[in-house]
């Protein structure tokens, strides 16, 4: 065995998504403790709504020199895992996530095909190996943060109409977020005569355009109607990475109802901030959301099909389950935090501090060369290392826009 001379990287690096962000800030972690680290972006290029900065770092990783013996990572869902083909590395790494109690039938054989399948938490081991991943296969290596960038700050977002106390979201508009249980609690909790305001931050992804209003989508989920309703603001705009920081400031408790969340990067986001958040007591934010440092939504202990609502336009989830969680123990969160402001303020400097120590781009880097440091050696190379993207004229044309890029030096 030999130790790993750098990384090959494929992901959508300047992608605004999930995917997008773990990926910059993994590579960022990476720049920041001199790991060798080469980039080649895959997918939604929407570098326009980066940081300039942000991007040249980035860009600085194109060529990086990554040695004799590197590992080659591909970190997107398994289905393109067969698109990228790479030549003269010491193993091949999936890096992925899943947030249901199992994974698509067809992760199975394209997972147990690699070397490696790298996931963020032990809820994933568990739920990809159950699905039949070779367990001996899956690592885990959690996500990271910018602490430095996500700290306490003055600025706040100058919502209209916001009231003494308020609850934020953030979510990509999709029946997994739980925004329904979420309103349905907090219109059944508060009126209109509270002191309070929800705002929900919402991300209209591709695959639901044209399927309405998001807005009205949203306050149409509600199953309950009632005279004089709690106050709820929308925010549906673009906001940048700093005007985001700034909506995490302006709230007073940080609130996701992620029926099955993967990780849950907002959450950490406020807390690395400093604010206190809560979250469903299930699935991948587990790994970092804890009884000390947040507030737990309680689910009943049972499992329960995903919604069909959610299953009628991504039928992969079909047979799905997870945890099912009762409208009465949102409001019990929702209430607590409204009443209890100092307790939940000093939950809040638990929490910054657990995520400051445990997950800040520095330390995830340091684990994942921990990761890398026992591979195959690798001899009588005559090129050097590369990756080749592989693709059809269809996904060239309507999706991803791909490339055929050569990491080869000219």
């Amino acid at each position: 065995m030999a130790k790993a001379t750098g990384i090959i990287w494929v992901g959508p690096v300047f992608d605004p998504g999930g995917y997008g962000s773990v990926s910059r800030n993994l590579l960022l972690g990476l720049k920041k403790i001199n790991c060798p680290a080469r980039v080649l972006h895959l997918g939604n290029d929407r570098r326009d709504l980066l940081p300039k900065s942000l991007v040249e770092q980035l860009l600085s990783m194109k060529n990086a020199d990554v040695g004799s013996n590197p590992v080659g990572i591909m970190h997107f869902p398994p289905e393109y895992y067969p698109k990228i083909a790479f030549k003269d590395v010491s193993k091949r790494i999936g890096y992925t996530i899943f947030e249901t109690d199992r994974i698509p039938g067809e992760w199975v054989k394209l997972c147990n095909e690699l070397d490696e399948v790298w996931v963020p938490s032990k809820f994933n081991l568990e739920t990809f190996s159950s699905s039949g991943v070779e367990k001996e296969k899956i690592k885990v290596l959690p996500y990271g943060i910018d602490t430095d960038f996500f700290r306490p700050a003055d600025d706040i977002l100058n919502i209209e109409g916001k009231r003494g106390f308020s609850f934020l979201y953030v979510f990509a508009f999709d029946w997994r977020k739980g925004f329904d249980l979420l309103l349905d609690a907090y219109n059944e909790e508060f009126s209109g005569s509270d002191d309070v305001t929800l705002i929900l931050k919402v991300f209209k992804p591709d695959y639901f355009s044209g399927q309405g209003n998001i807005k009205d989508l949203i306050l149409g989920s509600l199953s309950a109607t009632k005279s004089n309703p709690p106050h709820v603001v929308i925010i549906d705009e673009h906001l940048g990475i700093e005007g985001m920081k700034k909506l995490y400031n302006s709230c007073d408790l940080y609130i996701s109802t992620d029926r099955a969340n993967g990780w849950g990067m907002p959450c950490m986001e406020a807390m690395s901030m400093g604010k206190p958040a809560a979250t469903i007591d299930w699935s991948g934010s587990t790994e970092f959301m804890t009884e000390n440092n947040s507030l737990l939504i309680k689910p009943t202990g049972n499992l329960i099909p995903v919604d069909e609502r959610l299953v009628a336009y991504r039928p992969f989830y079909k047979g799905h389950k997870w945890a099912e969680v009762k409208v009465n123990e949102v409001r019990r969160v929702m209430r607590f935090a409204y009443e209890n402001r100092k307790i939940i303020n000093q939950i809040a400097e638990r929490g910054r501090l657990d995520i400051t120590r445990h997950f800040s781009l520095e330390e995830i880097a340091k684990k994942m060369v921990a990761l890398i440091s026992d591979v195959p050696e690798q001899r009588d190379r005559n090129v050097e290392p590369s990756c080749i993207i592989k693709y059809t004229a269809r996904e060239r044309m309507y999706y991803l826009k791909l490339k055929v890029i050569n990491f080869m030096k000219s």
